[in-house]
């Protein structure tokens, strides 16, 4: 059955380049759900580029102006997966604000990567995974954030984002044992669904 009657039009808005579908089930995973519609509809040659680089305006816009990130933040999925064409355009008093901190090893870039020596563990009544020792790597940087930068970051201007539910639980509980405000206006702790579309001052991504 089509989804339009003759004469009207049909808007899908979105990014088939971010967050995907959320498919727990094998068999539907197995029939294709695993792709959104709007990935599988930007694969029709209508909406391809030009030999000029473009999209057709009549039928696909592409919003180019990123208002969140630093430079160094949206360079890499720039190139990759946007052809460069992102614009970064925000506040350079609010993208730039963390750029000298103290702790970065690359200064003018605000970009750690820590690799930790840790143990993948998980508990009998659930499947999903957590590592003790980046817990408390996840506290030390939070640490850091909140007592040794200038001015000091709140607690609701740092999120946390890991790919385990069990993950996240741990480092909720590590967190508030060293006395750290977490979720309301605290820290928010949770996986990366949890926190699409939403953004903050200071962003730990720990992939368990």
């Amino acid at each position: 059955e089509c989804l339009l009657a003759s004469g009207q039009q049909l808007v899908l808005a979105g990014d088939p380049r971010q967050l995907g579908p959320v498919v727990r089930s094998p068999f539907a995973s197995l029939h294709g759900l695993s792709t959104s519609l709007l990935e599988r509809v930007m694969d029709f040659p209508i909406y391809a580029l030009s030999p000029d680089g473009k999209y057709d305006p009549r039928v696909l816009t592409m919003l180019v102006k990123n208002y969140r990130s630093h430079p160094h933040i949206i360079a890499v999925p720039n190139e990759r997966f946007y052809g460069s064409a992102l614009q970064v355009c925000g506040d350079p008093a609010l993208i730039t604000s963390l750029q000298r901190w103290e702790h970065l090893p690359t200064q003018g870039v605000p970009l750690i990567f820590h690799s930790i020596q840790g143990d993948n563990e998980r508990e009998a009544n659930s499947p999903s995974w957590f590592n003790r020792a980046e817990c408390q790597q996840v506290n030390t940087y939070v640490q850091l954030l909140m007592k040794q930068t200038r001015p000091a970051l709140l607690p609701s201007q740092i999120g946390i984002i890991t790919p385990y539910a069990k993950m996240a639980e741990k480092i909720r509980t590590t967190l508030r044992s060293q006395g750290v405000e977490v979720g309301g206006n605290g820290i928010m702790v949770g996986t990366t669904e949890i926190f699409q579309g939403q953004e903050r001052r200071g962003i730990i991504i720990s992939t368990g």
